[in-house]
């Protein structure tokens, strides 16, 4: 392993050990909605991550492991990539940038609170 220890794997083994299985989103949840295409379905994702007790651990594990697909501690991983938010099929919107610049920020301030 590289980035991610032999102790935060544990780490990470007991704190979900010790969490409800209900305490835990991607448990309780259908594992379709951490790999769904729709954005209302990666939102609903991300919103579950929100109240997940091992959330940082599971992004950092993420990370470290170049995860390529799905939501992951609460961030949307992209064909290997952390994407701000999935971009839509079609004509972009007018005001594209702007979107893009919002979800960005909001991005980084996730990231913020988590470390």
């Amino acid at each position: 392993m590289s980035a991610l220890t032999m102790d935060s794997v544990l780490s990470l083994t007991r704190k979900v050990a010790q969490a409800r299985a209900d305490a835990v989103p991607c448990r309780a949840s259908d594992s379709d909605v951490w790999f769904a295409d729709e954005q209302a379905d990666i939102d609903a994702a991300q919103r579950l991550c929100g109240r997940c007790p091992v959330r940082s651990e599971c992004l950092e594990g993420a990370l470290a492991r170049q995860e390529p697909w799905g939501v992951w501690g609460g961030e949307l991983f992209v064909s290997g990539r952390l994407v701000a938010q999935r971009k839509p099929k079609g004509r972009p919107r007018k005001d594209a940038k702007q979107v893009e610049r919002l979800a960005q920020q909001r991005q980084a301030e996730r990231l913020a609170a988590l470390q």
